[in-house]
């Protein structure tokens, strides 16, 4: 058995289709696979929630615009710039 932490079905990787497909591994992914894990058929859904609301706090995107002023700073993007 492989269990996917997120996703949905025909969205596995290569590797995971061959770990199905030529070692008959069981995939589980996303949704059947917390449901498997919890028992809970709502628990996906709530830790999607949840992983969304810490990247809602964390504010990767004012983060990602400071990053962006300094780097804009450098010489060597100054350059790339011209």
């Amino acid at each position: 058995m492989v269990g996917i932490l997120y996703g949905e079905p025909g969205q596995e990787s290569n590797h995971y289709k061959s770990l199905r497909d030529k070692y008959d591994y069981s995939l589980f992914i996303g949704q059947d696979f917390w449901y498997r894990l919890t028992g809970d058929d709502g628990f996906y859904s709530e830790l999607k929630k949840a992983i969304a609301d810490v990247a809602i706090e964390a504010k990767g995107s004012d983060m990602l615009i400071e990053v962006a002023k300094t780097l804009a700073q450098t010489d060597t993007i100054k350059q790339l710039a011209r």
